[in-house]
């Protein structure tokens, strides 16, 4: 899981009722069934990790891994010329992406 930018709106900004509401829909998870399950959860806030290099290359090597093995395949929401960069930052912006917005330098 990563970020909670649900919180934020198309502005940016955090309001403490989206926050809230954010908040209520997050799924709960039991500690017991988790275990009974050998499953985890991880949380990840890359604002206070990028501070801590060694710590953010090993995640992303490893995320670069699983890619490479195809344990895991990023959901393609939308692909963007390079000259439309800035559409696809509004796109983003916006909250218009279900999945990742590429930039194709084709």
């Amino acid at each position: 899981m990563y970020g909670f930018s649900a919180a934020a709106g198309p502005d940016g900004k955090r309001k403490w009722w989206r926050s809230l509401k954010a908040f209520a829909q997050m799924p709960r998870f039991s500690p017991l069934k988790l275990m009974e399950q050998s499953t985890s959860v991880i949380g990840v806030n890359l604002g206070r990790i990028q501070s801590r290099g060694a710590v953010l290359r090993g995640e992303l090597d490893e995320l670069f891994r699983m890619y490479a093995s195809g344990k895991i395949k990023p959901a393609i929401g939308k692909t963007f010329p390079l000259d439309q960069a800035a559409a696809a930052h509004q796109y983003i912006h916006e909250r218009k992406n279900i999945g990742k917005v590429i930039l194709s330098v084709k």
